[in-house]
């Protein structure tokens, strides 16, 4: 009986050791930390060693929506998740999370991000430009979370967004000098564009150039009638110029511009519901500037 008491003992004390031995070696829970994906591209984004993430984007001719996953790629739940970005035309929804939820133990949280370059993505109103070709946004991703030790900690990340923004652009050339866009003499009616009015914009002489001063080549039509039907039709590259003949006194060209859904600047160039820009010249020689 004695024997069989020490038995007992030993084996009880084996399985103590036993499992000391498990819990020391097992690891640590890793404190939460945030992870990114593009949605359409599903390439994951973890914090450098520097905490940030950095996305290239690539171009935008327009005001743009993109998709991202956000995740916790730690073992303690991240809460009071805010976000932040350092320029206005970067937009990040939602503004805030109450709870990221520990790796594997909750639902893909979606993030998304509105760039605004043109008119709004709602079609809504006109917003402002960004400025052409590389635009940057730092945003800030912070919370709370637990450290190896269970402590509340607050985390932060950086997500660094780039995008080369396009812009149809263009000048009126008249003697070598730059017809000014911002100003017109009066519209004139017009359904081209489902506009309903286009600018004039007057010059003197016979002869004027147009130049593509954009970031895009278009391809620019014109003619004398009202409707769409344009007799002309050249591809202008980027700086590339064509000269304009308009022989006849107060008669007038209406010009149409193709940048494949390239957003303008307003003030300078129409832009029709189909994407493409518009204004009418006219010519009347005793015009002073």
């Amino acid at each position: 009986m004695k024997t069989l008491k020490t038995i007992v003992i030993s084996v009880s004390i084996t399985a103590m050791l036993s499992c000391s031995k498990t819990e020391e070696t097992a690891a640590p829970k890793a404190a939460g930390y945030f992870a990114l994906s593009q949605a359409a591209i599903n390439n994951r984004v973890e914090a450098n060693e520097n905490g940030t993430i950095d996305f290239d984007l690539g171009d935008v001719r327009a005001s743009k929506s993109y998709l991202f996953i956000l995740n916790n790629g730690g073992d303690y739940d991240i809460s009071s998740v805010q976000f932040h970005t350092d320029n206005p035309n970067f937009i990040l929804s939602p503004k805030s999370i109450s709870v990221l939820k520990a790796k594997g133990m909750g639902l893909t949280q979606i993030v998304s991000l509105d760039v605004v370059h043109g008119k709004a993505i709602n079609g809504s109103f006109i917003a402002s430009l960004l400025s052409k070709n590389d635009n940057f946004s730092y945003a800030t991703i912070s919370g709370t979370t637990q450290n190896t030790k269970g402590e509340n900690i607050t985390i932060s990340t950086i997500v660094k967004f780039k995008v080369s923004a396009k812009i149809m652009d263009m000048k009126i050339l008249e003697y070598g000098n730059e017809i000014r866009l911002d100003t017109n003499f009066g519209t004139v009616g017009s359904s081209l564009g489902g506009l309903g009015n286009l600018r004039n914009h007057w010059v003197k002489d016979s002869k004027f150039k147009i130049v593509n001063s954009g970031n895009v080549p278009f391809t620019l039509k014109y003619g004398t009638e009202n409707n769409g039907n344009f007799s002309n039709s050249i591809e202008l590259a980027i700086n590339g110029e064509v000269e304009i003949s308009l022989p006849n006194v107060l008669n007038s060209l209406f010009f149409e511009f193709d940048g494949a859904n390239t957003t303008t600047n307003d003030k300078r160039i129409q832009l029709g519901n189909n994407g493409k820009g518009y204004l009418n010249v006219l010519r009347i020689p005793d015009v002073t500037w």
